[in-house]
């Protein structure tokens, strides 16, 4: 019989497996969480990462992003790009000029004008040249004169835009100027949000009009509704945004006196703006504003084919 091979000491025993060391599903999930968070916290602590992706986002996400986090709005606040995306910073724009309305001559009417069409052309007037000056020694009316904008707020509609034959130029700068819709949603009422800090154009706006109704609606009792219609002018170099706007079209309200509460006419004698903040204080509720109409009667909204029709100024036209 042969005889057991003896086992040296200190020898490891064969016939025992190595037992790998034990782990809970718990460590397990740890550490699959800890890896897929790895590359989302690196993206969040990346403030250039973050500032990328806010560019590709609809503007009113941005402004609604800000209330998630501390982060987001420092984001947001410290960079000149998102803040020029939002309208939140005055924007130079691409033409430094002014188009005005001159008449047209007798040589350029091949046929009878009919109603509705314009005895107008449109000419540009370059910055380095004096509009006022201009605009004296050729007889015009500095009323019939705008400055044309290539980019306007997303906050901000063309009312035109769902028409098929948009109003031409001419009409919009000798009659009712841009017409714009702002759609002020629920949650941004007309007093309160950065969106009021936004620009109009890349152009400043110095000359508006504003139609709107206003409601509040309080728990319990019927609703407030009642109507404005009012407009504003401002010197600054920079124009107005659509919360200084508001704010001073308010104020100069052409302001009835009237509003309802339910089917019930009253009669008011406060400014506009006192008399929201004062129903406001009384039914706990905020004032919105809704189907509001703004006209710029400074500003075009110039397209590509409209550039490319206006004329530049005759040079014996430009006073020396």
């Amino acid at each position: 019989m042969a005889a057991h091979k003896r086992k040296a000491k200190g020898e490891p025993d064969s016939s025992k497996k190595k037992q790998a060391p034990a782990t809970s599903a718990a460590s397990r999930r740890i550490t699959r969480t800890m890896t897929t968070d790895g590359p989302r916290q690196a993206v969040f602590a990346t403030a250039e990462l973050i500032e990328n992706i806010l560019m590709h986002a609809p503007v009113r996400s941005i402004f609604a992003i800000q209330r998630v986090a501390q982060q987001f709005r420092d984001i947001v606040v410290g960079s000149v790009s998102l803040q020029q995306r939002m309208f939140l910073r005055p924007q130079k724009s691409v033409l430094a000029e002014t188009w005005t309305l001159v008449q047209k001559q007798e040589d350029e009417i091949e046929h009878e004008l009919e109603d509705g069409e314009e005895e107008y052309r449109v000419i540009r007037v370059a910055d380095s040249v004096d509009l006022s000056a201009f605009l004296a020694s050729n007889g015009l009316n500095p009323e019939y004169s705008s400055r044309p904008a290539t980019v306007l707020n997303p906050l901000l509609k063309r009312h035109d835009d769902d028409h098929d034959n948009q109003i031409p130029v001419e009409y919009r700068i000798e009659y009712e100027g841009e017409l714009l819709t702002l759609n002020i949603s629920e949650g941004m009422h007309w007093d309160v949000g950065s969106w009021r800090n936004t620009y109009f154009t890349d152009q400043p706006c110095m000359q508006l009009s504003m139609t709107a109704t206003w409601r509040i609606k309080p728990r319990k009792e019927p609703l407030i509704v009642g109507y404005v219609s009012a407009q504003a002018e401002t010197k600054s170099r920079h124009g107005y945004t659509l919360g200084t706007f508001l704010d001073a079209a308010l104020r100069e309200a052409t302001y009835t006196g009237t509003y309802h509460v339910g089917s019930k006419k009253t009669v008011g004698h406060d400014p506009l703006h006192t008399l929201l903040k004062r129903l406001e204080q009384e039914t706990g509720k905020k004032a919105t504003l809704t189907d509001i109409v703004i006209g710029m009667h400074d500003v075009v909204i110039a397209d590509g084919h409209e550039r490319d029709a206006v004329q530049d100024a005759d040079d014996s036209m430009i006073p020396r």
